[in-house]
């Protein structure tokens, strides 16, 4: 249809000649406001008489980038030359629904000039002139109400920046063509009439169709409307993806949702995929969906459907055939359709190919104690937080700022130097305990820029807590020692204090075997604190703390250890048998020569830990050596010997021996201890109490089943799984006087197990 046609009039030729005509005085533009559409800077709209409103015209159609042939493009599926409902130049409209707000008013702008034009047919074509002059003015108001941002449109714009321009070119194009239009018409009407005078013949102007601008908009959106009503209108949906973030590591990957989304349009009578029988919308299952095309712009590869949900995983390569990194290189993810069934508006993310960091933060100190507020004149404490920032292959990160935040929202900006290394000084103070016992004040730190140079960088961020310690606090210092091995420092024992109010404070031993805890305390001194420490291969002990200040030793004694041996050889049927009077010669922990019975030996003597060391003889056999750490009550080794003289093999060190060397190591297991104990250990009248089970050496995601029953028949139990310091805890209520609670923990699968009584 011509009228749709002209939805976009801007080409640079028809625009210029117009205005050079008018500039000779040829055609002089009507004085009719209405077809000059309300342009103020307009003083007589003669273009001829007018500078101001012929420079006004090329300086808005320069902005408005309608003076370049090569920057027209359609938009939408109702803008342009011919196009209407996404049907070209076949005199009628389309069946695709408008994309968007914008385009929405595009469609009744069309349908406006449907009816301009059929009034032209009535009244002549200065009538046709005014309607599409209203029509145009009507377009020109309406898009600039929309919201300035096309992302907040109903429906709202699928490419922003496109909707923008088209915006800018409408109050260009509808504006300021409808002068010219105005203007050919005028000059039409003109020639008609000096035409017919020539001729002789009476000259007769044709009545106007009545219709106003209110009229005009009313009848638009009636005829909008109905078109929706047709049958084979298409569903129309907004292809949307979305990912956690721009940046993606070279050789990692990002994982784009896709979603489509229907775009419910005012009088729509369609079915939607993913509406229910009220006309809900739901959620659009991946077996629902149309394939949808996805294509890559840079040094990147995909995989479709990753998942359970529908999702594209995007894989960043390097470049030039894998031999150069694609840190900063961009790239861009489009994902479309082309189908027949239904329009799909396309989509696309763009990433940058960043590289990865690791950030690690620590806090010195950890914990601040706070004395008595008789004691201390100054109620804060100074601590440092560092944060050190490196690269996925461990290069430091020069000249990235970190952002230090706290928990009160207060921020400070450090930048990392040549080593990769960042610090901040505050303040903690007593007021943050907020009236507790303990508290812990958390610092985040970011890195707060995503490039460095010409670096791109990932984001990460890190939260390093400090430890206040309350008003009433005391510290408990202590060391652990070997009592078996000449008092050495026992490294990693794991020490649980208990005090009175009920708290249980927890530490681990350093190399030298010590120890810092800090405790609850009394204004008069510390209370009596009951102690237990545990470590690998030692049993168990206790001690009580009364002193402040002072430093307690504990020592460990290991434990026994008695290693079972076999000397064998294989049978030709593939099984083996003991070789009697086969020797075993220990040479560490001590110097033992044993002779076997049936190739069965004993070792006593030993304790868990030690490092034992052993040579298996027979005559016309091959010697073997091993070597292996004991880690539990009673390991078992096995020596299999081959027929032959000489030592065949040495494993003392894995790397000399072969394969079949390496598979007569002795493995001497691991047996987990249990031990289990009570907080408060001897607990009040009514005062809840927590049984906790631990093994050792300490171990996440073993199974531990603890059962409780009380002389007043109250009866609990928990199975779980150990945490990463080995335990599981079982809290009980407080009893009455002279209650017995009777507690047996095991270690599930296992023949472990530990009990525990304790009164009220």
């Amino acid at each position: 249809m011509i009228a749709r046609n002209m939805c976009h009039r801007f080409l640079v030729t028809a625009l210029v000649s117009a205005i050079l005509t008018a500039s000779l005085g040829i055609v002089a533009i009507a004085q009719d406001k209405t077809i000059i559409l309300g342009q103020e800077d307009a003083a007589t709209g003669d273009l001829g008489q007018d500078l101001k409103t012929a420079a006004t015209l090329i300086k808005d159609g320069y902005n408005a980038g309608q003076l370049s042939t090569d920057k027209f493009i359609y938009y939408g599926n109702w803008y342009g030359p011919g196009l209407s409902g996404g049907d070209r130049n076949t005199g009628k409209p389309g069946n695709s629904q408008p994309i968007d707000e914008l385009d929405a008013i595009a469609m009744r702008h069309d349908f406006a000039y449907d009816i301009a034009a059929e009034m032209g047919k009535k009244y002549g074509p200065q009538e046709e002139a005014r309607l599409r002059a209203l029509a145009d003015s009507i377009a020109v108001r309406e898009a600039n109400a929309l919201p300035r941002n096309p992302r907040e449109w109903d429906p709202p714009a699928p490419n922003p920046e496109e909707a923008r321009e088209y915006r800018r070119r409408i109050g260009f194009g509808f504006k300021h063509t409808s002068v010219i239009a105005g203007a050919a018409s005028k000059a039409m009407g003109t020639y008609q009439a000096i035409r017919d005078t020539i001729k002789n013949k009476e000259l007769t102007l044709p009545a106007s169709s009545g219709i106003t601008e209110a009229d005009l908009q009313r009848q638009s959106a009636e005829r909008a409307k109905g078109w929706f009503t047709g049958e084979n209108v298409r569903q129309l949906y907004r292809l949307e993806l979305s990912a956690q973030g721009d940046l993606v590591e070279e050789g990692g990957h990002a994982d784009i949702h896709v979603q489509l989304v229907p775009i419910l349009n005012e009088g729509y009578q369609g079915s939607i995929i993913g509406r229910d029988e009220q006309g809900r919308e739901q959620t659009v299952a991946p077996s629902d969906l149309p394939t949808i095309s996805f294509s890559v712009d840079g040094p990147g590869s995909l995989m479709k459907n990753f998942g359970d949900i529908w999702t594209v995983r995007l894989t960043p390569k390097k470049k030039w055939f894998g031999l150069a990194s694609s840190v900063g290189s961009t790239i861009k993810v489009t994902g479309s359709y082309e189908g027949k069934d239904v329009d799909i508006i396309p989509a696309s993310l763009t990433f940058v190919v960043a590289r990865q960091t690791r950030l690690k933060v620590e806090a010195l100190p950890t914990e601040v104690a706070f004395g008595f507020p008789s004691e201390e004149a100054d109620p804060c404490r100074e601590v440092e937080i560092r944060a050190s920032l490196v690269t996925s292959s461990g290069d430091p990160v020069e000249g990235m700022p970190l952002t230090f935040a706290r928990d009160d929202g207060t921020t400070a900006t450090a930048t990392t130097d040549e080593n990769g290394v960042a610090a901040m000084t505050a303040d903690v103070c007593r007021e943050q305990l907020d009236g507790e016992l303990s508290n812990t004040v958390p610092f985040i730190v970011t890195t707060a820029s995503s490039q460095v140079g010409d670096q791109i960088f990932i984001t990460s961020s890190e939260t390093v807590t400090v430890r206040l310690m309350g008003t009433e606090t005391a510290i408990v210092r202590g060391r652990v020692v070997d009592k078996g091995r000449n008092d050495r420092p026992i490294e990693g024992a794991a020490v649980v204090l208990s005090d009175p109010f009920g708290l249980t404070h927890e530490a681990t031993t350093g190399g030298d075997g010590s120890f810092s805890i800090h405790v609850g305390a009394q204004e008069s001194g510390l209370p009596e604190i009951s102690g237990t420490v545990t470590a690998t291969g030692y049993q168990a002990a206790s001690f009580a703390a009364t002193t402040a200040g002072k430093t307690y030793t504990v020592g460990l004694y290991p434990q026994e250890a008695t290693l079972i041996g076999h000397i064998v050889t294989q049978t030709e049927e593939g099984g083996t048998v003991g070789i009697d009077g086969s020797t075993v010669h220990i040479t560490s922990p001590f110097d033992q020569l044993l002779t076997t019975s049936g190739g069965d030996f004993t070792v006593s003597g030993l304790f868990v830990g030690d490092t034992v060391t052993m040579r298996a003889d027979a005559h016309n056999f091959r010697a073997y050596v091993k070597s292996g750490k004991i880690t539990m009550e009673n390991p078992v080794v096995t020596f299999v010997l081959t027929p032959g003289s000489g030592e065949e093999s040495n494993v003392l060190e894995e790397e000399e021996a072969t394969e079949e060397e390496k598979s007569q190591t002795a493995d001497l297991g691991t047996l987990y201890s249990l031990m289990v104990w009570a907080s408060p250990a001897d607990p009040a009248t009514f005062q809840s109490v927590t049984i906790t089970a631990q093994i050792f050496p300490p171990t996440a995601g073993v199974s531990i089943e603890i059962r409780m029953h009380g002389t007043d028949d109250y009866a609990s139990s928990i199975t779980g799984m150990t945490n990463a310091m080995g335990k599981v805890l079982l809290p009980i209520p407080g009893a009455a006087s002279g209650v017995v609670d009777d507690i047996v923990a095991r270690i599930v699968g296992t023949n472990v197990r530990q009990r525990l009584r304790y009164s009220f």
